[in-house]
């Protein structure tokens, strides 16, 4: 064994082991996925009528008769939510105001009040007399009366869903901020009506649920896998839905390569996952474990070489801003990470690490019209909490690293003549002045970065960016897509000194499509991809096909 170690060639702290390898093509994955699934998720805007005047404006007709007003103010302090009210109507000081420019500044006031999401609270103008000078209007808050299902038997709860409260102003943006909470579970559907309270100024917020079975069974399958472990690789996830009645969501999936010889080769992999609402928050908790087995052929001989990590993600997310058209996030994020590495079963100790991060980043939602962009900025750094291990004296590559990341993804709907056509477009960037351990480097070259590759040879580096582009068309239907792809991406940093390369260009096409039939939910993705622009050491499969089958019940 010593003979064979020894033999072994000699890697630098930043090199890539074939576990890095094997967790930079599944941290790929997990990106692509994410980002998936937030352009998918909820996304909740009630509807309402454009505004008629500019409630921002100053100008009042000219009236006689007027009174010469020296203040507008209100009847009362109005709540901290309204603080801003006395300094708009200030605009209207010492002005000769008239019938028809004081009921200007009433529909003004609401206005803005009803854009900002107060849709029952109402300005009145109250009996006075203006020989005094002053103005004074009314404002009636409009508060929640009640909140509750229009079925008592509705097998959830609904504070962990609405962040307002009985009592509360009633706003807009609570209740879809409310709904988005409901709906994100997939097995119930949810609307919501305001009806008339019991009191003068209040209204009830009652909730329809529409539920289904709150479990889930999943499959799926693919080909990216590498050939080294196997390129075919199956999962199996069970999902719960509501397993304590406040909108929660649990699942497991266990994954591993399809059909390989276990003795020699073969991936394997567990996770857990659980979500909560509270609100404006969301906090999420995910764990996982998985492992590799591969043979590697030496100089003389060939050895096993196997590793496994666990990793601990805990995530908490606050929505900071609402609007009409756009919502804004932030989050905190603390990850664990532990690594282990052997040849024929020999613990590869330097190969070993156990790494923490804290990671703040900010998430944006915009609506365009029909264009939605999602943007997410990140920044990371590792700490030496929960067992965090400590940089290795003299070594180049550090686990105390800075990170920021960018995401940018972009929906356009467009037609060209009667054919409904969308552009998708996502862009990922990575960017610190640290050298990395390569494990935590940023690559490209696989279906989930840039495609035209079969992910066995790619680029990984401290430094990169990609971007992604699809042209799709709905088939018939809407239940299948065809799609064309062009992607671009490169690599900087110390990392690439041993790279033949450091950027990459591909083409894609492919059919997608998600059928569902008495509650069996099939969903596929076949396609084929070109490399464009390569290095010249770097060798693809040409075309580059791949296949995604998921099934769910």
């Amino acid at each position: 064994m010593m003979a064979l170690l020894t033999s072994l060639p000699s890697l630098p702290a930043s090199a890539q082991t074939p576990q890095d390898i094997e967790e930079l093509r599944r941290r790929s994955q997990e990106e692509f996925e994410e980002r998936a699934r937030r352009q998918q998720e909820p996304d909740v805007r009630i509807p309402r009528a454009p505004p008629v005047l500019d409630v921002e404006s100053a100008e009042l007709p000219g009236e006689f008769p007027c009174f010469q007003v020296s203040q507008v103010r209100l009847t009362a302090p109005p709540p901290d939510a309204f603080a801003w009210i006395p300094a708009w109507l200030a605009r209207y000081d010492g002005r000769c105001l008239g019938r028809k420019g004081i009921e200007l500044i009433i529909r003004r006031l609401s206005g803005r009040l009803i854009g900002d999401g107060y849709i029952t609270t109402r300005v009145g103008l109250p009996e006075q007399e203006l020989s005094a000078g002053i103005l004074q209007l009314e404002v009636v808050p409009g508060r929640i009366g009640a909140v509750r299902f229009s079925d008592p038997d509705a097998d959830t709860s609904w504070r962990s869903a609405f962040p307002a409260r009985p009592g509360d102003l009633l706003n807009l943006r609570d209740i879809e901020q409310a709904l988005e909470q409901l709906k994100r579970v997939p097995s119930q559907d949810a609307t919501i009506d305001i009806v008339p309270g019991a009191l003068p100024g209040e209204s009830d917020v009652v909730i329809t649920l529409k539920q289904t079975k709150p479990w889930r069974v999943g499959f799926t399958a693919d080909d990216g896998g590498s050939r080294a472990t196997g390129r075919n690789q199956g999962s199996a996830s069970i999902a719960l839905d509501n397993q304590l009645g406040l909108n929660d969501l649990l699942s497991a999936s266990v994954n591993g390569d399809l059909w390989n010889d276990r003795d020699t080769r073969g991936t394997e992999g567990y996770g857990l996952n659980y979500s909560l609402p509270w609100g404006w928050w969301t906090a999420s908790l995910n764990a996982g474990s998985s492992r590799y087995r591969q043979t590697v052929r030496g100089i003389n001989q060939s050895f096993e070489s196997s590793g496994e990590s666990t990793s601990g993600d805990l995530r908490l997310q606050r929505v900071v801003h609402r609007g009409q058209a756009q919502k804004t996030s932030l989050y905190l994020r603390l990850q664990t990470r532990a690594q282990r590495s052997a040849v024929n079963g020999v613990d590869l100790v330097t190969q070993h690490r156990q790494t923490t991060a804290v990671e703040l980043g900010a998430v944006h939602r915009h609506h365009f019209g029909t264009t939605q962009l999602d943007l997410t900025l990140a920044h990371r750094e590792g700490v030496p909490w929960f067992g965090g291990q400590e940089d290795v004296p003299g070594a180049t590559a550090t686990c105390r690293y800075r990170v920021n990341t960018l995401d940018v993804a972009l929906l356009v709907p467009f037609r060209i003549a009667d054919r409904a056509l969308r552009w998708n477009s996502a862009l990922r960037a990575q960017q610190t002045s640290d050298t990395l351990y390569a494990v935590d480097y940023f690559s490209i070259g696989n279906r989930y970065t840039v495609r035209g590759f079969d992910g066995e040879q790619g680029l990984a580096a401290e430094r990169g960016l990609y971007w992604r582009n699809d042209i799709e068309a709905p088939l018939g239907d809407g239940r299948n897509t065809l799609y064309l792809g062009l992607d671009a991406g490169r690599v900087e940093g110390p990392g690439t000194a041993n790279l033949p390369g450091r950027s990459l260009a591909g083409a894609a096409v492919g059919l997608r499509g998600a059928h569902t039939r008495n509650e069996i939910a099939l969903s596929f993705d076949l396609f084929a991809g070109w490399a464009l622009h390569r290095p010249a050491g770097l060798t693809t499969a040409r075309p580059s096909a791949g296949f995604q089958l998921s099934l769910q019940y």
